[in-house]
């Protein structure tokens, strides 16, 4: 997979624990009460995402919500990933990805 690095990701803040890449995907969100949204990923990293979404209402911070990679992987749907919101800017929601409950 080629990936594009920026440079101003990681030195802008040098105490991230996993690097980001700026890969645009599309990606379905959905959160309870609200109809799913599609965005698209301004960067992401093995820990989250920055996600580029406009929600009727926004979810407010530490709401988990599922994240869903639009396209398929070898031929059968993306898993559902579980993110918690950490921070709301103007153009999109920032997710720290969380694993799923234990059952």
């Amino acid at each position: 997979m080629n990936h594009i690095h920026d440079e101003r990701l990681t030195t802008m803040h040098d105490n991230r624990r996993y690097e980001r890449y700026e890969v645009p995907l599309e990606i379905r969100v959905t959160w309870p009460g609200q109809t799913a949204q599609v965005g698209i990923t301004k960067d992401f990293s093995d820990g989250g995402a920055f996600l580029m979404v406009v929600f009727e209402q926004e979810p407010p911070p530490d709401t988990v919500m599922e994240l869903q990679l639009i396209s398929q992987v070898m031929g059968q749907n993306a898993p559902v990933l579980l993110g918690r919101v950490i921070r709301k800017a103007a153009d999109g929601i920032a997710f720290e990805f969380i694993p799923p409950p234990e059952q």
